[in-house]
């Protein structure tokens, strides 16, 4: 079922937070014109943000103890819209817990018009957990883990790729065409649906880079001999970058690509591992923990242009989400605290955050030089001053 709510206050008037901060323009300033402070490609600088908190279109609900039983996930965001799944605490309904161990199941996904807070409801049929829900056509698309109804002794599911126009719900693709494997990555890329399988066929394990056109899904290209997970796979909107791990290998090498609707446009080979991985326009993001004492942790912008050089820096701790703002700006996570990366300057830079900022769960671009993280419970648009 679609229906259509309006959240007349969605968003939170912007939140004024005490916090001593230095914009770069303050800093040039400070420093007789030119770039803030910086020391080993580091500024200690505070960044100023506009900051909104965004409210989920959907009223928090309580039991008699006054314990919330919903909850809120943020599945896609873009410069207009939210795509928020609603959780359910349902143990007394489904004795079974989800491939979390929990027993929280979806029970809606709301499509959210962040200007005017109203958003559209489709029902979604459960026991499934979702996480991955993008806009698509007249209604949405999404992955779910569903309930394997076959009686085993132990419980498994099954992903599928759903489509829901608000009347009914058609299954479009599933992990029985793969050979298994875990729930792939969803997301746009200039408006076109594409997700990232990774399962096996008989001569072991492959990848799989789908595309969702007119005529149902269709293979961008097959990695065989690799492995990659929906944490692995990072989006800018335009491109995504992923990490492949060689299944051939056991110290968890491989490549990078990058990749399009079309197709591959850049590969990164080398047996490299990185930690973490996002994307920015010219380059891949990628990080490097400290395995040891004598080891540091870096960020290393790969170049995807040629006429880009690679550039490495240091951080005190590892990077572990990122996401685009502008071309030469990209938003990064480390230790409860958000930094801001000049990518043509080559400096690291930390981010004004909400009072009481206790970290970031995830980061996500909104493609118009503003990106959306969650914390606690709370989400919030950052726009870079």
């Amino acid at each position: 079922m679609k229906k259509r709510l309006l959240f007349a206050a969605a968003i939170t008037a912007a939140m004024a937070f005490a916090l001593t901060a230095c914009s770069p323009d303050k800093a040039a300033e400070e420093n007789g014109g030119g770039l803030p402070e910086i020391e080993n490609g580091i500024s200690g600088e505070i960044r100023e943000m506009n900051i909104t908190e965004l409210d989920p279109p959907f009223y928090d609900i309580k039991d008699r103890d006054g314990v919330s039983v919903n909850g809120a996930f943020l599945c896609y965001a873009s410069e207009n819209t939210a795509v928020f799944a609603e959780t359910r605490y349902d143990e007394s309904e489904y004795s079974i817990p989800n491939d979390r161990n929990e027993f929280w199941w979806t029970s809606s996904i709301y499509v959210m018009d962040i200007g005017s807070g109203e958003a559209v409801s489709y029902t979604v049929n459960r026991p499934n957990d979702v996480d991955c829900a993008v806009p698509y056509k007249d209604g949405i698309l999404y992955v779910a883990d569903v309930l394997n109804d076959e009686e085993t002794d132990s419980v498994s599911y099954d992903w599928q790729l759903l489509y829901n126009d608000g009347e009914k719900e058609e299954i479009v693709d599933s992990n029985l065409n793969y050979g298994g494997g875990p729930k792939p990555f969803l997301t746009l890329l200039n408006g076109t649906p594409v997700y990232v399988v990774s399962g096996s066929d008989s001569a072991g394990a492959v990848v799989s880079m789908m595309k969702l056109t007119e005529s149902g899904p269709e293979i961008i290209q097959l990695f065989g001999g690799y492995w990659t997970s929906a944490e692995n796979n990072k989006s800018d909107g335009k491109h995504i970058a992923m990490q492949l791990y060689d299944n051939s290998r056991d110290d968890g090498t491989g490549l990078v690509t990058v990749y399009d609707e079309n197709g591959v446009v850049f590969e990164d080979s080398g047996n490299k591992c990185f930690s973490a991985i996002g994307i920015n326009g010219d380059y891949v993001l990628a990080t490097k923990s400290a395995q040891s004492d004598v080891e540091k942790n870096t960020v290393t912008a790969i170049p995807i242009a040629k006429d880009k050089e690679e550039f490495t820096i240091e951080t005190e701790n590892p990077m572990w989400h990122y996401a685009r703002v502008t071309d030469s700006l990209t938003a990064m996570y480390s230790d409860s605290s958000l930094y801001m990366m000049d990518m043509e300057n080559r400096f690291i830079q930390p981010c004004q955050t909400p009072e009481g900022f206790g970290g970031a769960k995830y980061l996500l671009p909104m493609s118009d030089g503003r990106f959306i993280f969650n914390e606690g419970n709370g989400y919030f648009i950052m726009n870079p001053q």
